[in-house]
């Protein structure tokens, strides 16, 4: 039986590693909020095509489509810690490239739909470690609770951060916000930089990820229809 003693020493090891990383994944969600928004407002400001602005919000939506069925096996079989910094790094700075860009005249509507397409896979990636860590961070009997804190994260973003996003963009305009946006993915990276993770240490193999997607993934709901 564990003792209260060793009880508070668990819990004061986690609770403000997962404290840290809330507040990374706050900054994370407001973040992809905002450039979700900003993306298809660029690529109108610079078309002025309105069909332009939505074909830029359905390439957001993509990668999630196409990755859905073989990226969770693949990130589980990676280390997550290692996905989510470079991940979040990167989203940083893809999205200070575009002030960058634009201010030596070289920003083409094609390079925002690669720019939309490219941070919706390391959304991705991000999005799907985040749920693969919590369980190794949280003791069992407090992972309700801890999973009931990440969703009210989700609910703020949704809530705060189009709102969020409508007033840096009035403020500041498209540019400086992308700007802005940037550091808050680079402060989720050094979150979870201090943050032990418990990592997987299986190698990736081809032949292993596409039989694993094919099982469960793309077949799985088959197999347990059957």
């Amino acid at each position: 039986m564990v003792s209260p003693a060793e009880t508070v020493k668990a819990e004061s090891h986690w609770k403000p590693q997962f404290s840290l990383l809330l507040f990374g994944l706050l900054l994370s969600k407001l973040g992809t909020s905002i450039y979700m928004l900003s993306l298809p407002w660029l690529a109108y400001d610079l078309t002025g095509s309105s069909l332009i602005l939505g074909s830029v919000f359905a390439v957001e939506m993509l990668p999630f489509i196409l990755l859905m069925p073989f990226g969770g096996v693949l990130i589980d079989k990676m280390s997550r810690k290692k996905i989510m910094i470079v991940s979040d790094v990167l989203r940083c700075i893809v999205l200070l490239s575009v002030p960058v860009l634009f201010g030596v005249g070289l920003l083409e509507v094609g390079y925002i739909y690669l720019l939309s397409f490219s941070m919706s896979v390391l959304s991705f990636m991000v999005e799907v470690s985040l749920m693969a860590i919590v369980p190794t961070m949280v003791p069992f009997d407090h992972l309700t609770r801890a999973n009931s804190h990440i969703q009210m994260i989700e609910n703020i973003s949704t809530l705060a951060g189009p709102l969020l996003a409508a007033f840096l963009l009035g403020a500041y305009g498209t540019y400086m916000t992308l700007a802005l946006n940037a550091f808050a993915f680079l402060v989720m990276a050094f979150c979870v930089l201090f943050i032990n993770i418990q990592e997987n240490k299986q190698q990736v193999q081809l032949q292993s990820l596409i039989q694993d997607a094919k099982e469960y993934g793309i077949y799985g709901e088959a197999k347990h229809c059957g």
